[in-house]
């Protein structure tokens, strides 16, 4: 994310970890939201495959 930022800018990676030192984190844009993008992938993965337990190989 640093080096896409800096690339973005046209900073070098150094030059932009002077700008968070000098300014603090607020110096970064804000980080997308991706719960609701997390939460509806993991709504469309549907339900957990079911194990035969009694079909697997035994171990040694």
């Amino acid at each position: 994310m640093l080096v896409a930022e800096a690339n973005r800018r046209r900073k070098s990676l150094a030059d932009l970890f002077r700008d968070l030192i000098t300014y603090g984190v607020p110096a970064l844009p804000p980080i997308p939201e991706t719960y609701e993008i997390l939460h509806e992938v993991w709504d469309n993965l549907g339900p957990a495959p079911e194990i035969l337990y009694d079909k697997l190989p035994r171990g040694r």
